[in-house]
């Protein structure tokens, strides 16, 4: 596989033809075209996934501004409005004291 595929369907196409997961379909591609094992790719990924996490802990936890000013909070803000804008993992769970955002965080 040298190349990207241009659309979900040539994904979908070959990983059907090999009968392979999508996944199997990335992990191959990341071995043949950066040379790293399944181990180096899962642990790049678990790392990926902590900046994330953090990013969004960080968003919502701590005072922050841009460095033009204009944005002042977002993330909190967005987190707070009463309409759902989020995807279901980071809304407010109704009628409980735990929120996804607590969940997120404790599930690694």
């Amino acid at each position: 596989m040298a190349l990207l595929f241009d659309s979900f369907a040539d994904w979908k196409a070959y990983c059907n033809q090999k009968k392979i997961s999508i996944v199997e379909a990335v992990l191959e591609y990341e071995f043949e075209q950066k040379g790293r094992t399944r181990e180096q790719i899962l642990e790049g990924l678990a790392h990926a996934w902590d900046v994330m996490k953090d990013a969004v802990r960080t968003g919502l936890e701590e005072d922050m501004t841009s460095r033009s000013g204009m944005i002042n909070n977002g993330a909190k803000k967005v987190y707070r409005y009463p309409k759902a804008v989020l995807s279901k993992e980071f809304q407010k769970q109704p009628n409980t004291n735990i929120t996804m955002k607590r969940k997120l965080f404790t599930e690694s």
